[in-house]
């Protein structure tokens, strides 16, 4: 089972490719954030299609599921100084967006399946994180979505804890706790089964075993269920610790 995961809105080659749908600052030059990042601008449906236009090669490749990282708004930079002409708040373009691209894939391919990363945050706030990510407003547009609860990125003092890293069953049982709340406060009860999170694997925030490794699995299935999904990130691409090996 294959999955394209694709970075949607950041992408360091859209200069090389089609520089109309960059975002830009507010001097004309092309906006980068903190590592130097270029960007997609999210108000456009020029750039939708250009990102489906990628989807859709994947789906001719043989992938059985094209999975959208970066479906948002930047979240560092100089954000003040992106020239945004913003019609809508932005969590109805990412929206909009989601939408759009869940009907034209399922149209040129009804089989593959589609799914979206979104921040673990946004299983703890409605507020769309300033970049767009709001759960409730999304998840109807998926077959699957993947929330990144990597205990590392989680802030001193989130759950009352110094270093949550230091925690991973209970970081993980917790935002999935309240990411349901939220789903249920917004009548999305049905789409629960969807949830399969990002996990750590990776030596952030602590050194991380396979004991805690398995302390995420276990939280999981807690709360989700036995026959629920995961995944596992490590962006050395080095799971030896997670196996065991």
């Amino acid at each position: 089972y294959m999955i394209a995961r694709i970075a949607v809105f950041q992408d360091n080659n859209i200069l090389n490719h089609n520089k109309n749908i960059a975002l830009k600052s507010k001097d004309g030059r092309f906006w980068k954030d903190y590592k130097g990042n270029t960007w997609i601008d999210p108000t456009k449906k020029e750039s939708w299609d250009y990102i489906l236009s990628i989807a859709q090669k994947a789906i001719d490749y043989g992938f059985d599921e094209v999975n959208f990282d970066y479906i948002r708004f930047p979240s560092d930079g100089k954000l003040s100084d992106i020239d945004l002409n913003l019609q809508f708040a932005k969590e109805d373009y990412i929206k909009n967006f989601s939408r759009y691209a869940f009907s034209k894939l399922k149209n040129y391919n009804p089989k593959i399946y589609i799914s979206m990363d979104i921040f673990g945050y946004s299983f703890l706030s409605e507020d769309g994180l300033g970049i767009g990510q709001k759960v409730a407003d999304l998840i109807d547009n998926f077959d699957y979505v993947y929330p990144m609860l990597y205990p590392s990125h989680y802030s001193k003092g989130n759950f009352g804890y110094d270093n949550p890293a230091n925690y991973p069953y209970e970081v993980v049982s917790l935002t999935l706790k309240k990411g349901i709340d939220i789903l249920k406060k917004n009548s999305k009860e049905d789409q629960i089964n969807k949830i399969n999170p990002w996990l750590q694997a990776f030596d952030i925030g602590a050194n991380y075993s396979k004991e805690m490794v398995n302390a995420q699995i276990q939280a999981v299935y807690d709360v989700l269920g036995d026959d629920s999904g995961w995944l596992l990130w490590s962006p050395s691409n080095n799971y030896d610790k997670a196996f065991g090996f």
